[in-house]
């Protein structure tokens, strides 16, 4: 069981390209063409390093309950956690103890991107109304290209006496002398099967959309404007194993790969960097063909299409809109069990009203209201059916997981509300202040039963014992909902001469139940309590300038697999905006994201 977190890197060298191009043809006052189109390229080589420590003999701690125990399922002593700490007497993980081995792994792949968009726009403006309809494509491809996995030749280096202890939401390691930057095992041994492959993805979307206002006189409402858009989705996740030569030795010396240290994880320990593209090369002179992973195909077919009608109003001192949309999704998944190509379909469909008004209580003095409901559809990953299969022939007892998604969940919806004010201290400055609340419903989370061998369509091997135990089934559901609700700050001030500065706070309070998650975690994913944007800009004919602080606090990231729940620290960007207007046709922009670089905790 690998165990450190702190002896992990990350590693990646990104190449970027990209054109666009628009053509605008306006034959008459009244009729617009706008055509664009956008080419994106990217190339990504990473690897990934790791030196694992792995768990020695845990029998000396006793059952668990134990003060060298911790429960899995809860982010313990973390500070979105209050301080509160689990039951001790739960079963989860050992979080003290001694080790047993260091373990060299690495993990180099190369991935590309390549993204294509082209839309046709048209709008035509009539006597007493404006029509507008809309066609385009926009497609992507790319994925892993290849992805081998190295790993000790050794098959790891006894550490006697060396210990770690994880309790109080610490990580601390006595490695008993064990010295991590001169740990070279002498030579690596390459994976096959699963661990040599590449796994291309695609995904397309056509739609067209159409639009009409018309001008009226009823009363107080002065227009009203409805549409209709349809648009069709595919998307594909696929893998190959590539076939090697029988000849093939797939152990290397590390003689001559050695290109440094390199210090990673937080704790910053020193590990030897063996030259990954070296060993892609010797790996990539072994393939011979390739074969599909017809377990891991996954493919979603989706029909999304909605209609909608909105009036806009305007009386003494208030302005708004109102209005109403119908969002529907018919959603297929294509994958294989037992080798046969099969699907499972869904459908649902949603009335999404809304109302929007603004009150002038002063001149320079506005009071903003707003309510609605609106739909985000959930993602593809929780969509997929095909099974994952784990903990299947190991030495782990009784851990068999038959891990499926679920085409029928339901999309995320969201009643909430706003108000807010705003005062125009000047002509370009003001201060605001938000309230908000959500009342989210179908957060995405695992129902979980039981299941006999017989009743799963398992092909592969299993030990007796695990024939026997069964499997523990996971599925993707919706879950219980939330509430989130918070005040938002803003202060912008024009200084003149082309100075100026924007100032954003935002503080969220979310609640949930125990019961949305599986993990009976109460938190939200990726909430921040506290989040702030410090801006500061210059402008005139010439040039554009924009220097942007971002700052969030803690926030929890949820996820499957050998991660699972973790705690990321505060963290801030400092991001920098140029343009130099060269003339009326020509700009040149420059950005740079991250100036400070600082660490990812």
């Amino acid at each position: 069981m690998g165990l450190d977190q702190n002896t992990v890197a990350f590693e990646q060298e990104r190449e970027r390209s990209a054109i666009a191009a628009t053509f605008q043809y306006a034959p008459s006052d009244s009729l617009n063409f706008v055509f664009n189109a956008m080419d994106m390229q990217m190339a990504a080589d990473n690897t990934n390093y790791a030196l694992w420590f792995t768990q020695a003999d845990t029998s000396w701690s006793g059952a668990p309950g134990s003060g060298a125990w911790d429960n899995t399922e809860w982010l313990g002593g973390c500070g979105l956690c209050g301080g509160d700490k689990p039951d001790a007497s739960q079963s989860g993980s050992q979080v003290a103890g001694p080790v047993n081995l260091a373990y060299w792994q690495a993990r180099p792949r190369e991935a590309t991107m390549k993204s294509q968009v082209f839309d046709l726009k048209m709008e035509y403006s009539g006597d007493g109304y404006q029509f507008t309809t809309q066609i385009g494509d926009t497609s992507s491809t790319g994925g892993t290209d290849f992805e081998m996995v190295v790993e000790d030749g050794l098959g790891g280096t006894a550490l006697n006496g060396a210990t770690y202890d994880f309790t109080n939401g610490h990580q601390t390691w006595d490695l008993n002398g064990f010295d991590t930057a001169t740990y070279d095992p002498g030579s690596l041994v390459m994976g096959t099967g699963s661990n040599f492959n590449k796994t291309p993805k695609t995904d397309d979307e056509t739609y067209i959309q159409a639009d009409i206002k018309f001008d009226v006189d009823l009363g107080v409402v002065n227009a009203i404007k409805t549409g209709l858009k349809y648009a069709k989705h595919n998307t594909t996740s696929r893998r190959f194993d590539f076939v090697q030569a029988d000849d093939f030795n797939p152990v290397i010396s590390t003689a001559g790969l050695n290109t440094g240290t390199f210090a990673v994880g937080t704790s910053e320990y020193d590990i030897i960097r063996f030259d990954p593209d070296a060993l892609k090369d010797w790996a990539k002179s072994s393939i011979i063909g390739e074969t599909e992973d017809f377990g891991s195909y996954r493919e979603i077919d989706e029909d999304n299409y909605a209609a909608y009608v909105m009036a806009n109003f305007a009386s003494e001192g208030v302005r708004g809109n109102f209005g109403v949309r119908y969002a529907g999704t018919e959603a297929t998944s294509t994958y294989y069990v037992d080798g046969k190509k099969t699907d499972s379909s869904a459908n649902y469909g949603e009335w999404l009203p809304s109302l929007n008004v603004a009150f002038d209580l002063a001149p320079d003095l506005i009071l903003r209201a707003s309510a609605a409901r609106v739909m985000a559809r959930p993602q593809y990953d929780d969509m997929y059916v095909n099974p994952n299969v784990l903990g299947a022939n190991d030495d782990v007892p009784n851990n068999q997981k038959w891990v499926v998604g679920n085409i029928g969940l339901k999309p995320f919806i969201a009643n909430q509300i706003d108000l807010g004010i705003e005062w125009y201290f000047n002509e370009e400055s003001l201060l605001s202040a938000a309230l908000f609340m959500k009342d989210v419903k179908n957060f995405v989370t695992f129902s979980e039963y039981h299941a006999d061998s017989a009743d799963i369509p398992f092909t592969g091997t299993l030990k007796p014992d695990e024939v026997a135990g069964g499997w523990t089934v996971q599925e993707k559901a919706n879950g219980e909902s939330a509430t989130i609700q918070g005040l938002e700050l803003q202060y912008q001030q024009d200084f003149g001469n082309g100075f100026g500065s924007i100032v954003n706070y935002t503080y969220t309070d979310s609640e949930t139940s125990e019961n949305t998650y599986t993990d009976r975690n109460p938190f939200l994913s990726d909430s921040s309590k506290h989040s702030y944007n410090l801006t500061g800009y210059f402008e005139n004919d010439l040039f554009q300038v924009r220097l942007a602080y971002n700052w969030r606090s803690e926030y929890m990231i949820r996820e499957t697999g050998s991660y699972g729940n973790r705690l990321h620290d505060a963290f801030g960007s400092l991001d920098l905006s140029a343009i130099w207007h060269v003339t009326d046709y020509m700009d040149i922009k420059l950005d740079g994201n991250n100036l400070l670089e600082p660490e990812f905790r």
